[in-house]
């Protein structure tokens, strides 16, 4: 199995390597040493898989992999705000790439990565490098249905954090009015980065999927404003949260080591026709199939936490298969009270009843935060966590990443992890209805937000179940 992942990452390599225009000779230098690389055995206990399940601790450790950065960072979010988050972010970043002379290459989704005009001139102007995904013409409906929904930061080819944080307050307990439940691991090895590496590169060489940031001329007097701000971004946000800029905690030494291989899920933007791979907008469904070949190859059990569950017919088969093979399954996902996206909570909604006769176990979170993870368990041995969502955006529009790593003691760390947010959960019954114990904390969600569920239940949600013939 790792022999054939080894081989498709240097076709990868191939292929990115021929759409980067690099001279031949540089090509086969390049591609001789990533083989090198990955033909060789990764030492035991060099891979590290350490879950970032506090938002402080998440925020922390970006923080501290930035400042130790030497060569290379690279920075791919569906959502990037200019808000303390992204202002503290942006800081870090300048100062790698104007002090320490560190590559730094920003992509962020053309939708959802909502930053000032002239703060990203600023950061041009500091050698601070940000492209847009965006796919096809305006007038194309896939350029808005495809999203960069990937979440992953990577410093020096050594550190990936991956899961389901973006750039924003609210995932790191700033928001005003609700903040996120999520999670992201720091991986380090070889393989994983060097995959995650030529993902991030197939995205940003591509002209047809990412473009670089029209910013015009900025003034000098907003460029002294961008300054002073970025200046003070970090004692704005030191302010609010416990977070320090002279750590520089050795997150390898923190974290046990593995002595198992640590893999890279994503999706690419390649076809093969007549035996040849080209360039295309559609993306493949790598990530799909890579998650559901883990499904079918558990045996007894398989813990999911989904915060926008609405499975295609796809996944779904892959859970009658499970079932069928006596595999109990554990499924964690917003209630009515929890989620920001009561569409795709209709849409759930509508097949509860079906997941339930299948033998699905049901949990549904009640708060007070709004869920947001997105990882697997299988067989108390395999963890998974990633930026996909099970419904039919991140099957066929979304790019996802995940990571994924088969040990034991992770397993068990990552089980305590969901084990805990069941219990601001409750269990539907074969009833479909919440089981409501006596005296439970959960009060029902609000005649306002039942209204609008139902609403959309019967009239938006069905569309979500038959979006791609659309979109695509």
């Amino acid at each position: 199995m790792f022999a054939v992942a080894r081989i498709f990452i240097i076709l990868h390599l191939k292929i990115t390597l021929f759409m980067m225009n690099l001279p031949f000779g540089k090509q086969i230098i390049l591609l001789m040493l990533t083989c090198l690389l990955l033909m060789g055995k990764q030492a035991a206990g060099t891979e590290i898989f350490r879950i970032l399940n506090n938002e402080n601790e998440s925020l922390q450790c970006r923080i501290d992999l930035i400042r130790q950065a030497k060569h290379e960072i690279l920075v791919s979010y569906y959502i990037l705000k200019d808000d303390k988050i992204g202002k503290c972010l942006f800081s870090l970043l300048t100062e790698a790439a104007c002090e320490r002379g560190v590559t730094v290459r920003v992509i962020m989704d053309s939708n959802e990565g909502r930053v000032d005009k002239s703060l990203l001139a600023f950061l041009k102007n500091h050698d601070v490098e940000v492209r847009k995904f965006r796919i096809g013409k305006w007038y194309f409906l896939r350029r808005y249905s495809h999203r960069l929904h990937d979440k992953m930061l990577l410093v020096d080819n050594k550190w990936l954090i991956a899961g389901g944080r973006n750039l924003k307050e609210v995932y790191y307990e700033l928001g005003t009015s609700f903040n996120f439940l999520d999670r992201d691991v720091l991986v380090s090895g070889n393989e994983v980065c060097a995959y995650a590496r030529l993902h991030f590169y197939s995205i940003w060489n591509a002209a047809y999927l990412s473009r670089a940031t029209r910013t015009g001329k900025i003034s000098p007097k907003r460029m002294q404003n961008w300054t002073l701000t970025l200046a003070a971004s970090r004692n704005a946000l030191s302010g609010v949260l416990p977070i320090r800029f002279d750590t520089l905690i050795d997150w390898a030494g923190s974290a046990p080591p593995l002595s198992h291989t640590v893999h890279f899920i994503c999706d690419h933007f390649l076809e093969q026709k007549e035996g040849v791979f080209v360039e295309t907008e559609q993306k493949d469904h790598c990530s799909t199939d890579d998650l559901i070949a883990l499904m079918d190859s558990a045996r007894q059990s398989i813990l999911i936490e989904n915060p926008y569950f609405n499975p295609t017919p796809t996944w779904n088969a892959a859970f009658q298969r499970a079932l069928a093979r006596g595999v109990r399954m554990r499924l964690l996902t917003n209630s009515i009270n929890s989620s920001d996206a009561l569409i795709h909570q209709a849409s759930y909604l509508n097949q509860r009843k079906k997941l339930l006769r299948m033998g699905m176990e049901i949990f549904e979170y009640q708060g007070p935060k709004k869920l947001h993870i997105k990882a697997f368990i299988i067989d108390n041995k395999i963890s998974v966590i990633g930026s996909y969502n099970i419904h039919s955006f991140s099957e066929h529009n979304n790019s996802e990443i995940a990571v994924w790593v088969s040990d034991t003691g992770t397993a068990g760390i990552h089980s305590r992890m969901m084990d805990k947010n069941l219990l601001r959960a409750l269990r539907i019954g074969q009833n479909n209805h919440p089981i409501r114990p006596e005296g439970t904390p959960f009060p029902p969600a609000s005649f306002d937000r039942r209204l609008r569920t139902f609403i959309f239940r019967y009239t938006i949600a069905p569309v979500l179940r038959f979006q791609t013939k659309i979109f695509n």
